[in-house]
């Protein structure tokens, strides 16, 4: 999985965490403990969101061109990534109705 992002900050997997996702930038990108998840990157970056942003970075533009060249990848991903949470919502939604029937 591709994301953008540009930050140094970090967190530490809580006990019982499974770890989801990293990089060689930031080695804990996303967890799952229990039902929770945290994702320390954003799916939901837009090029109107970079802009307001990184307006006082002095590598604004090349983030812009660098974002430019992904996005159709992360579009793709971040909206795989709603619909697999919304379906689990719906399940546990489903589950919780049928456990409430019986």
């Amino acid at each position: 999985m591709q994301v953008f992002q540009w930050h140094e900050d970090t967190f530490d997997i809580p006990y019982g965490g499974k770890l989801l996702a990293t990089s060689g930038a930031c080695p804990n990108q996303s967890f799952r403990y229990r039902n929770a998840y945290a994702l320390q990157f954003h799916i939901e970056m837009t090029r109107d969101m970079l802009l307001d942003w990184a307006e006082t970075m002095p590598s604004r533009d090349g983030c812009v061109r660098t974002f430019e060249t992904i996005e159709g990848t992360l579009y793709t991903q971040a909206k795989r990534i709603y619909s697999n949470f919304l379906w689990l919502v719906d399940l546990h939604r489903r589950a919780s109705v049928s456990a409430e029937g019986q």
